[in-house]
């Protein structure tokens, strides 16, 4: 996106797409959902190469007791996370997600 359309992101009802292929209220939704959370959302864009939105989320302290505690057990191992991957083109979500399948199995 250019810095212009980047401006206006996550304005509700704003979109590039032709009429009747978006409502534009995707970006404006999450932006809402992320900020009422206590969170962030940043856009990083590349004209021709591409744009990945980040949603940082604050880390929520357990509210279970002492004894519930526990039994929860913690991943020992880095890289366990997991990832949302979001893309309304089928054919580009498949390929990506055999992307990210590859590099977290080798």
């Amino acid at each position: 996106m250019d810095e212009e359309t980047l401006s206006h992101a996550f304005e509700p009802f704003f979109t590039t797409k032709a009429p009747g292929r978006g409502t534009g209220l995707g970006l404006a939704t999450a932006y809402g959902i992320v900020r009422q959370s206590g969170g962030a959302i940043a856009i990083l864009s590349e004209r021709g190469k591409g744009t990945t939105a980040r949603i940082y989320l604050p880390l929520k302290e357990s509210t279970l007791g002492a004894e519930a505690k526990k039994t929860v057990r913690r991943r020992p191992w880095p890289g366990a996370e997991t990832i949302l991957l979001v893309e309304d083109d089928a054919r580009v979500r498949k390929l990506i997600a055999g992307l990210l399948k590859t590099r977290v199995t080798t």
